[in-house]
């Protein structure tokens, strides 16, 4: 029975319950408990959570064919302001 309710908590906290629900569907008098008994399953999930957020990030560059252009002294702004 232990490993059911060890699999149901896991479940749970990889559901995105967060560990207060958790902690109370369990019957644990403190948070903290929960926390040391399954912190490893919110370390997965975070990485898992950062490594999803990497590559919804990580968007491929297309590099444009064109020959770059240096501006010219010629064409300087200027910066001052009008009066």
């Amino acid at each position: 029975m232990p490993s059911l309710r060890h699999s149901a908590a896991t479940f749970m906290l990889m559901a995105g319950l967060n560990l207060h629900q958790v902690s109370r569907y369990l019957g644990h008098s403190q948070i903290a408990l929960t926390s040391n008994l399954y912190g490893h399953v919110l370390d997965e999930a975070m990485r898992g959570a950062a490594e999803k957020l990497q590559g919804a990030y990580a968007v491929p560059r297309k590099v444009s064919p064109r020959k770059r252009v240096r501006p010219s002294a010629s064409k300087a702004v200027e910066l001052s302001p009008k009066l």
